[in-house]
């Protein structure tokens, strides 16, 4: 977490619990917890949050190319060691603004996402498909001729693979492109 959302997060508890209980307002301060709750909620991209700073910081590191989401990923877990135990994700993302489900790449460590291709704004949800550590993700890399995304290798655009459709019906149905 940034330090601006850290000061921002400190700025809204100030605002939605401190000041109603210092003027007696108990009914204002439990609304305020209510929403405190739906912006953590908000914040949060399929339970985890991003990263953002790693993710800025590995973007600059690998040269991250615009619409290059999977190699951008690829490379920061292949190159980087404060990656270790890092897993590279391809699933689905939500945009931030104009909430277009989009195919994406991304990686998950400690809890954490870290997306070089797109953290400012991050996506405004994640749904991850298929996760590999670096030693399966080369190993899949491999079988799939050296291509990203893997998830294509389970035929056009992943079709073939249920967890990577569930992925992509899960991210529809959060933008309110189908209705379930």
């Amino acid at each position: 977490m940034t330090t601006s959302e850290r000061v921002s997060w400190l700025l809204a508890v100030i605002i939605c619990l401190v000041i109603p209980l210092a003027f007696g307002h108990w009914r204002e301060a439990i609304a305020g917890t209510g929403a405190l709750v739906v912006l953590w909620w908000l914040l949060r991209r399929d339970g985890m949050i991003v990263n953002r700073e790693l993710s800025a910081r590995l973007a600059e590191k690998v040269g991250a190319k615009p619409k290059g989401c999977w190699l951008n990923a690829w490379q920061a877990l292949q190159r980087e060691r404060e990656l270790e135990g890092g897993l590279y994700v391809e699933g689905w993302a939500v945009t931030d603004g104009d909430a277009l489900v989009i195919e994406h790449g991304w990686l998950e460590i400690g809890g954490e996402i870290v997306d070089p291709s797109l953290y400012d704004p991050p996506a405004r949800a994640y749904f991850p498909a298929l996760r590999f550590d670096r030693a399966r993700a080369r190993a899949e890399l491999a079988a799939n001729d050296g291509e990203l995304p893997i998830a294509w290798r389970f035929g056009w655009g992943g079709c073939e693979s249920s967890e990577y459709m569930d992925a992509r019906e899960r991210a529809l149905e959060f933008s309110g492109m189908i209705l379930s």
